[in-house]
């Protein structure tokens, strides 16, 4: 007796309990064509399984509260809006003469020093040690006016 093509199970198997090696032994045991097997449950195993790897492969998300280090990281980078970097950041102040001569200066960092306004003044950024410890420190240079960093370059990442 072969397979019309149908998806229905030959009357000896017990179609949703059988094991997958099983069902394969017996529907060939019973003239089924592994094509055709392949074709019904293909309809059928597919849809499950896409759904059974999706909510294991981690695409749901489960929330897990911050630790203490991360706390600490998420505030190190914690800026007052418009301003380029937290002002804690800010090392040193730097005259135009001292950035000329500084090995750390970049063409884009001269551009910067060129374009500033006539009371916009210069520091060497850093961020706090932590954030390098976690591979997330910059440093560079930036423009501060009236006490808010405005505009920067970054010349050091790790």
């Amino acid at each position: 007796m072969h397979s019309t093509g149908s998806c229905d199970a030959p009357n000896k198997l017990s179609w949703p309990t059988a094991c997958p090696l099983s069902l394969a032994v017996a529907v060939r045991g019973a003239g089924w064509r592994w094509g055709s097997y392949v074709r019904c449950m293909k309809t059928k195993v597919m849809p499950a399984s896409f759904l059974v790897f999706t909510l294991f492969s981690g695409c749901t998300t489960s929330h897990r509260e911050p630790t203490e280090f991360e706390r600490e990281l998420a505030a190190a980078f914690r800026k007052e809006p418009g301003e380029c970097i937290p002002r804690s950041w800010l090392v040193e102040e730097l005259s135009v003469d001292a950035i000329v001569l500084d090995r750390r200066v970049t063409p884009e960092v001269l551009r910067m020093v060129h374009t500033r306004q006539a009371a916009d003044r210069i520091f060497f950024y850093r961020s706090p040690p932590k954030t390098w410890a976690a591979l997330l420190g910059q440093g560079g240079f930036a423009i501060v006016r009236d006490g808010r960093p405005v505009e920067c370059v970054m010349t050091v990442v790790n």
